[in-house]
């Protein structure tokens, strides 16, 4: 029996299409099992906050897959999701790019845990979890250099995450690029931190700039096909890149 496509499903497709990026049945009913494990184990451990679980779909799955929108990560990139927490945005990026391999990178030992369970019920094989910090991790043989891109959803101020995201990166001269679009306008960078923040990024961004002065930041209003529908409109994609390695 061929299951029904939900009210929620079809949403996320229209969304996900009218921004020129393929999703098929398949996937969604993936999405929609991730959702189910994720309000199982949000019982018991908290993965999101609880008065998100009604919201999951455009708070949660949406803003996780927007970063295709905005980004194109070359076929074959290893992409590093920084404080992934439940699995986001990692698991709905693994969905969405099976060509893409994600390490899901979290110091609590029962979040990953419960991610490990998610993804091995999901049948995700380009989705790897690994509980520790990443100041500990950052330096190791296989993590050190090892990354087109780190991504991460508000884990943790901008100037941390570019202190613990950036010994992830490949060198500078690596032949892996990733785009950026903002609007017609795309970017084309070697490997880059990106992260969602929200509010007035003004002032963090000068601050880690004079901290880290070989970085370069760029920012760009979360504006595409849907995002009326969210409920912060204040979120920004900030885009950390490191010329002096």
């Amino acid at each position: 029996m061929i299951p029904t496509t939900t009210q929620d499903e079809l949403w996320l497709r229209t969304i996900v299409q009218k921004n020129d990026l393929s999703i098929t049945d398949i996937q969604l009913q993936k999405l929609s099992l991730y959702i189910d494990h994720l309000k199982r184990w949000n019982q018991s451990i908290n993965l999101i906050s609880r008065k998100d679980i009604g919201g999951v779909w455009s708070n949660h799955i949406l803003l996780s897959i927007a970063f295709l929108f905005r980004v194109d990560f070359s076929g074959g990139s290893r992409v590093l999701d920084l404080g992934t927490g439940g699995g986001l945005p990692g698991i709905p990026l693994s969905i969405i790019r099976p060509d893409i391999d994600f390490v899901l990178l979290d110091s609590i030992n029962k979040k990953t845990r419960a991610v490990e369970e998610m993804a091995g019920s999901l049948q995700l094989p380009n989705i790897s979890v690994v509980c520790s910090r990443a100041e500990e991790i950052n330096r190791k043989p296989g993590y050190a250099a090892s990354f087109d891109a780190v991504i991460a959803r508000g884990v943790a101020g901008l100037e941390n995450l570019v202190k613990w995201g950036l010994p992830f990166l490949k060198k500078a001269d690596a032949p892996k690029m990733i785009s950026f679009r903002s609007g017609k306008e795309t970017i084309s960078v070697a490997q880059a931190l990106v992260t969602l923040k929200g509010g007035d990024m003004t002032a963090e961004m000068e601050k880690t700039t004079r901290r880290y002065p070989g970085i370069k930041i760029r920012s760009s209003d979360l504006v595409f096909h849907g995002s009326e529908t969210l409920e912060n409109s204040e979120r920004k994609f900030i885009i950390v890149e490191n010329y002096h390695r």
